[in-house]
């Protein structure tokens, strides 16, 4: 007597299993390396922007009035807008401000904003602003 195989071959079932696998698993893997690209861009660029901004208040904290070459707000605003080649300096919008002015005592305070959008165009993620502040007193 033979006997009756009621599911078919084990093997022949399978066949398409792998592609269904693959295509449910590969969407989110690349939501995932997508995700990670676009928080490494937005890092780099805060990074990039803060870095900038913290070497421009030091420059001003030792280039106070009483320096031999003083920091101006004009110095300070193309010193931080040329301070890392990972930004375009045109986009980089600073704003510096003395308070009351740039003798020893007084404060320097530069805030800076960089424009960044996704560089996944498939993500179509919003664009956003990343500013970086710092504050510190004026020495020389």
């Amino acid at each position: 007597m033979r006997a009756v195989k009621l599911l078919g071959d084990p093997a022949r079932n399978q066949r398409g299993a792998a592609a269904v696998e693959f295509a449910l698993l590969l969407t989110p893997f690349l939501m995932v390396t997508f995700g990670i690209i676009e928080l490494g861009s937005y890092g780099m660029v805060q990074q990039a922007l803060l870095e900038s901004v913290h070497a421009g208040v030091r420059y001003a904290v030792v280039h106070g009035s009483n320096s031999s070459s003083p920091a101006t707000t004009f110095s300070l605003q193309t010193m931080v807008q040329n301070g890392s080649s990972a930004l375009t300096p045109s986009s980089v919008s600073v704003t510096v401000t003395f308070s009351p002015n740039n003798n020893p005592g007084s404060t320097v305070k530069i805030v800076a904003t960089y424009p960044w959008s996704s560089i996944v165009p498939l993500l179509n993620l919003s664009s956003a602003a990343v500013t970086a502040t710092s504050v510190s007193t004026i020495l020389n």
